[in-house]
C-alpha cells in the first residue's frame, strides 16, 4: 500500500499524462480480471484466437473490406508492435506497387513530422 500511495502521488504532481477517455465500469472489471493472463499466448488461451479473428473482421468492416469474415490481421500487445507491423505492411505494399511499375525499390521514403511517435522512426530505420 505504501508503494501504491507513493507512485499515485508522484503521478499526479509530476505532470504525467492522465487518460482523457472514459470506459464502462464493466470493461474496467473485465480488464482487471485478465491482468494476470497472457492473452497473446494462443496455446494457453485458444479462445483468444477467435476473439482476435472477430475483432480483425470488425475493423476490416469499418474500412469497407469484403464481408466474407476472413480478413487478414493480427492483434498486438502494444502500440509500438502495431506501428512496426503497419510499417512493414506499408513498405511491402509500396515495394509491390513499385515492382509492378518497373521502378526501383531500394530507397523507400517516408516523410514524418517532428511530433511523430518515436517508434515510426525506428520502424523506418530497421531495414524493413
Amino acid at each position: 500500500m505504501i508503494a501504491f500511495s507513493h507512485c499515485h502521488t508522484l503521478s499526479h504532481w509530476r505532470g504525467m499524462a492522465r487518460p482523457t477517455t472514459w470506459m464502462e465500469p464493466e470493461a474496467e472489471r473485465l480488464m482487471a480480471e485478465t491482468f494476470d493472463k497472457n492473452m497473446i499466448d494462443k496455446d494457453e488461451y485458444p479462445q483468444t484466437a477467435e476473439i482476435e479473428r472477430r475483432c480483425v473482421n470488425i475493423v476490416a468492416d469499418l474500412f469497407n473490406a469484403p464481408t466474407n469474415g476472413d480478413a487478414v490481421g493480427v492483434s498486438t500487445v502494444g502500440s509500438s508492435e502495431a506501428v512496426m507491423l503497419a510499417g512493414l505492411a506499408m513498405k511491402w505494399r509500396w515495394r509491390q506497387r513499385r515492382q509492378s511499375e518497373g521502378l526501383a525499390t531500394d530507397r523507400p521514403n517516408m516523410v514524418l513530422g517532428s511530433n511523430v511517435q518515436v517508434v515510426w522512426e525506428s520502424s523506418v530505420n530497421t531495414g524493413m
